[in-house]
């Protein structure tokens, strides 16, 4: 007997040799729930044991024990096995990564729930964001934001969604507000910030000077000359000017309520002797410019310095290349996509705006694939985002280009909240989700 376990074992080595040589999968981080595991609803199974694969792949076929199918449940990130009662390996199969043969370290068990990850490779097939963050600012702080099918209570002025690459409808919508209504596109590129302002019902302010050569702003914008009306604008403090020939006699805050119809009367020989004086603030040029004078086109340019992490890599701007390991120069206002190169392969591209004259500095990922991505979120939107101590962003945000299965340090803050820090080890190629969830400070 003991004789026939021991060819049964070397035969099973020997295919598990043989599949290991071809394969492109591996299973690992087996772990078994336990029953009370805290936000853990799965209906247990009693013909067997469930296993939840982990992947952002589809397509695969199992064998338990080599022999009996087992037909997957797909999930989103997550595939969902039943393997009969006291299974010892499955054969694992997919049209693009070939075969795997695992042994569970354990045998698995009707009633027992477990987890693990199914890590897939390709040197042809790089992993790409299937779904982005997109994340409104929204006033007035009690909206409700509506995407596709989805509708939510803004908390805070702020709403987040995490949704499929492409084209997705929106909605704002607050009581004695007009509504927005508009689309957004998710790329796989960076996360998308949608900053919405909700117009009040016939809020609008009507400015009569008695000159009709007086120019009017509010709130340093250029409304035009002698008696002029804005266009719907926010209830509140708003700032009005009246200059007259190059000097200014009213300058003050103008307080304005939802849904108001407000007035203001300039009377030059009275308003004159409170506010004649030279303009304290000054005009910029788009605003004489809209007064009657020739606009002045003001040239920007931002210097920028890309660094590669190794001497040897290309850099590349627009798919030119500009030199090796390092460049810096000047960029002109726009729109670059920047990437590296090492021998024929390319990193993932990382795209730049140059919006003002501000210094930029780039650090590029190496072309190599085997790098991981993170997906951070909280219960608190705008908490300040660090991996290993150095700033990514805010919550939500997904940092890429992190070299896979390494530990980092996730760590977040924010004003009346207990920072929190917890460890992940991501995958290459792939994404890991990390949610964190904050507290707040006592007497906050």
């Amino acid at each position: 007997m003991s004789g026939l376990r021991l060819w049964i074992a070397v035969a099973l080595g020997l295919l598990s040799a043989a599949g290991a040589a071809a394969q492109q999968m591996e299973v690992l981080d087996f772990i078994k729930y336990k029953p009370s595991q805290p936000g853990l609803k799965v209906d247990l199974d009693k013909s067997g044991a469930i296993i939840d694969f982990k992947t952002g792949e589809s397509g695969f076929t199992f064998l338990a024990d080599g022999k009996n199918p087992i037909e997957p449940q797909e999930d989103d990130g997550v595939v969902r096995v039943i393997a009969p009662h006291k299974t010892s390996y499955l054969v694992i199969k997919h049209p693009d990564f070939g075969q795997c043969i695992w042994k569970a370290p354990v045998k698995l068990k009707r009633f027992k729930h477990y987890s693990a990850y199914l890590a897939t490779y390709s040197p042809d097939k790089l992993f790409k964001l299937s779904r982005q963050w997109l994340t409104f600012n929204v006033w007035p702080e009690d909206a409700i934001v509506s995407v596709d099918s989805t509708t939510t209570l803004v908390r805070d002025g702020k709403a987040q969604f995490y949704l499929p690459i492409g084209t997705h409808k929106y909605k704002v919508e607050a009581p004695f507000h007009s509504s927005v209504c508009d689309s957004v596109t998710l790329t796989d590129t960076g996360k998308e910030e949608q900053n919405i302002t909700l117009q009040p019902f016939y809020s609008y302010i009507t400015v009569r000077p008695d000159d009709q050569d007086s120019e009017v702003y509010l709130d340093r914008e250029y409304l035009g000359r002698g008696e002029v009306t804005t266009g719907r604008i926010t209830p509140g403090r708003h700032r009005l000017t009246v200059l007259w020939k190059g000097i200014y006699y009213y300058d003050a805050d103008v307080e304005i309520g939802e849904a108001e119809k407000k007035t203001v009367q300039l009377d030059k020989e009275h308003d004159a002797s409170l506010f004649w004086q030279k303009s304290r603030w000054g005009l910029s040029e788009e605003a004489r410019s809209a007064s009657g004078s020739q606009p002045v086109k003001v040239e920007i340019s931002a210097d920028v310095e890309i660094t590669a992490p190794q001497s040897d890599m290309e850099i590349l701007i627009n798919r030119e290349s500009v030199g090796f390991g390092k460049w810096s120069g000047k960029l002109p206002e726009g729109f670059y996509a920047v990437n590296t190169r090492r021998s024929g392969v390319e990193s993932r591209v990382q795209f730049l705006r140059i919006e003002d004259s501000s210094p930029v500095s780039l650090s590029m990922a190496p072309p190599e694939a085997d790098f991981a991505t993170l997906s951070i979120h909280s219960n608190v939107i705008g908490a300040e985002v660090y991996v290993n101590d150095e700033p990514k962003g805010v919550v939500p945000c997904i940092v890429q280009g992190l070299p896979g299965r390494q530990n980092y340090k996730i760590k977040l803050r924010k004003e009346g909240y207990r920072e929190e820090t917890i460890y992940v080890k991501p995958y290459g190629n792939d994404l890991t989700d990390v949610q964190i969830q904050m507290k707040a400070r006592k007497g906050r």
